[in-house]
């Protein structure tokens, strides 16, 4: 993007790209960080259980505790998901007074693995909420629980200055965000699709993104509801008073997740500057946990019947078979999509590159029809990206690039103008090919329309498609070769601008 600001890339205090920095591999570092997140997702969950909820059955603790840690967590999300119960372990050994270093430790080391605005930014003022409604009930407000969670919103303070820094100083550019427009994006949201989000996401429980699948509806739903009969008839009141809370903390949830996404809702936030260039919807990112939570309060009400522990033993083998499934290693391959290597196609984008003949840093290149991340991660310099913050005069300025064809496909114009995390060469003839570029190495288009000067302007020399452009000389190109591997699943066309 021809320099990005500063503010604009991640924390140099997060640790994962100090990983990638120091292992001088990604993909090295990017299982380590996998490992680092499903290892703290389990411990993180069987600590809390074991400690603090389900102290008289080690073998639920350690089957939800097992299939939390299955689940496919985002992996560039660090801790913000799978860190919640380990951090809520150490606040409550706190408050129990039977605190180690270890819980210390986790509040401190957490937020370097984390980012603040995925969870943690609504995990501290709830459980701040918590601790205020437990003080007056107690009448003894604990001030070390309170130290503890002022270090831990100070230690995210710390590693995400520059986010602070945006917001509270003189702004040191104009952010993309700011043209975020949810009125329009969302202006077809009406009950129905109020209605429709809230019982999708409650019982399928995906982002709009699908960042956090949690894959409950199959085992946990019906074993939170065979629960809620065995309490109701059996009696069994404390059981039952901390599912319904669970539960109704979810519900609380989802419903605001889907007001979130609601027209009306949108036209009395979008008042509201901050609420509008923030994503308030991530209080979904913290179901998770408390549907395996609910989960683990579901199998200890059932283990008290007869047969009630191979009964729970069938939904916790059952649920680890069922995340095994679903887990994206396996069905990533068996939908045979591109693995790590094949994605990024190392070999075949040096031989790109050599053939160009020119040192990469003198000339700048877009994408067309796939990722920018692809040819990024490659060394080249790309004018187009994802990324979250950017300038929001190069984002007009790249705009002009693709006017004519934003100015024929809506849902690209609207996609591009009212959102824009997406910088890419969208295309009305085949707007979101990106997802799937190694299927398609026969599409073709015809009535491509790219203002190259524009291009031109911002230094592009080169543009590599994983399309074949038939009209590529109408818009000033000249093909400079169709380059394919046996290691790779693409056909990349290279085309220079003239």
């Amino acid at each position: 993007m021809n320099g990005l600001p500063r503010a604009a890339l991640p924390s140099e205090f997060n640790l994962l790209p100090i990983l990638i920095y120091f292992l001088n591999d990604t993909f090295i570092a990017f299982a380590a960080s996998q490992f680092v997140i499903h290892f703290a997702a389990f411990f993180g969950m069987l600590l809390l259980l074991k400690n603090h909820y389900i102290k008289e059955d080690d073998s639920i603790a350690y089957g939800v505790a097992l299939c939390f840690s299955l689940i496919p967590f985002w992996p560039t999300g660090g801790l913000s998901v799978a860190g919640v119960p380990l951090i809520l372990n150490s606040l409550f050994n706190i408050s129990a007074n039977r605190s180690s270093i270890f819980d210390w430790l986790a509040i401190a080391v957490v937020p370097f693995f984390s980012f603040l605005v995925v969870s943690y930014i609504f995990f501290i003022p709830v459980f701040g909420v918590y601790w205020i409604i437990q003080s007056i009930r107690t009448k003894k407000p604990e001030l070390k629980v309170l130290a503890a969670l002022a270090l831990f919103a100070s230690i995210f303070i710390f590693v995400d200055f520059r986010l602070f820094q945006q917001f509270l100083s003189a702004q040191e550019f104009i952010p993309h965000r700011a043209e975020f427009n949810r009125v329009l994006l969302h202006k077809d949201s009406g009950l129905l699709s109020l209605i429709d989000k809230f019982f999708t996401n409650l019982f399928k429980n995906y982002d709009d993104a699908q960042t956090f699948p949690v894959y409950q509806k199959f085992l946990i739903t019906p074993a939170i509801i065979l629960a809620f009969i065995l309490c109701s008839v059996k009696k069994y009141r404390a059981d039952l008073g901390r599912l319904g809370k669970t539960l109704s903390l979810i519900i609380i949830i989802t419903l605001w997740y889907s007001l979130y996404y609601w027209a009306p809702f949108i036209a009395f936030t979008s008042k509201l500057s901050f609420l509008k260039i923030f994503n308030f919807s991530r209080f979904s990112f913290i179901q998770p946990f408390l549907w395996y939570l609910a989960f683990a309060f579901a199998l200890s009400s059932i283990v008290k019947i007869k047969y009630g522990r191979q009964i729970a033993a069938a939904f916790i083998a059952l649920q680890v078979l069922f995340l095994f499934s679903n887990n994206p290693e396996i069905t990533e391959r068996m939908k045979k999509n591109p693995s790590y290597q094949e994605f990024y196609s190392q070999k075949l984008f040096e031989t790109i590159a050599a053939e160009i003949r020119e040192e990469r840093k003198d000339y700048r290149v877009v994408s067309v029809g796939m990722h920018p991340s692809i040819a990024l991660y490659n060394g080249f310099y790309t004018l187009d990206l994802y990324n979250t913050i950017y300038r929001l005069d190069y984002k007009h300025a790249f705009r002009r690039i693709i006017e004519k064809e934003l100015a024929k496909n809506e849902a690209i114009r609207d996609y591009f103008d009212l959102w824009g995390n997406r910088c890419y060469v969208f295309t009305s003839e085949l707007p979101f090919l990106y997802w799937d570029i190694a299927q398609y190495k026969e599409y073709r288009y015809e009535n491509l329309e790219l203002n190259t000067e524009a291009l031109k302007s911002l230094g592009g020399k080169y543009i590599l498609s994983a399309v074949n452009i038939v009209n590529f000389k109408n818009n000033g190109l000249d093909l400079i070769g169709s380059f394919e591997d046996s290691s790779s699943p693409y056909r990349i066309r290279v085309y220079k601008i003239l």
